[in-house]
């Protein structure tokens, strides 16, 4: 279902930036060739954001240790989540972890210190590549014609930017609680 509701959004931002540079920037395109920009960049920005993804994990998993500060949330930020109302709609942003590695952030199958660890190094390696991820969008405003860069390169870029933002705010919010249960359960792992 969550699946369902991304693919949703990013069909219906494809048909509205189509739409509004047929009906209000036709200069010098026919409508099949607006219809193929649309598309063919559409497809690039997923095809760079899955490129970004399987590169960021290949890199060692030391660099995303859950204890380095980049990883560490701030007061503010649980303010913020909480202003946001983050814990009435984070169960709705699909979770494509099991898809990619194996390993659902949506759910915890084990409490075991070395489970809970690897889930915690997982949710680093996501808020690292959500965070790239949301930055392609420039990548593909700068290798098309300049006339479409602000009507049709922006807008899909901003959608990008918009549907990668969500999962970086979802593992800073997690995080923390969950490194508290890491910690409480390698304590009592030691202690047996």
């Amino acid at each position: 279902m969550r699946l369902k509701l991304y693919l949703w959004i990013l069909f219906v931002s494809m048909a509205v930036v189509f739409l509004c540079n047929a009906i209000f920037y036709p200069q010098g395109y026919a409508i099949w060739q607006l219809a193929l920009f649309t598309y063919l960049n559409s497809i690039a920005i997923f095809g760079i954001d899955a490129l970004v993804a399987t590169i960021i994990h290949k890199l060692p998993a030391k660099w995303f240790s859950p204890y380095k500060k980049l990883f560490r949330s701030y007061k503010w930020e649980k303010k913020f989540y909480k202003a946001i109302r983050i814990i009435d709609w984070k169960d709705k942003i699909p979770d494509t972890g099991k898809l990619t590695t194996g390993l659902s952030k949506s759910k915890i199958d084990s409490t075991k210190p070395e489970y809970l660890f690897h889930f915690l190094v997982e949710t680093c390696y996501a808020e690292c590549l959500h965070f790239w991820m949301s930055l392609v969008g420039i990548i593909i405003i700068l290798v098309n014609p300049a006339n479409l860069a602000l009507p049709m390169m922006l807008p899909l870029a901003i959608v990008n930017f918009g549907l990668n933002i969500p999962p970086i705010f979802i593992q800073r919010n997690n995080r923390p609680k969950m490194l508290y249960v890491y910690e409480v359960q390698k304590k009592r792992e030691a202690a047996c």
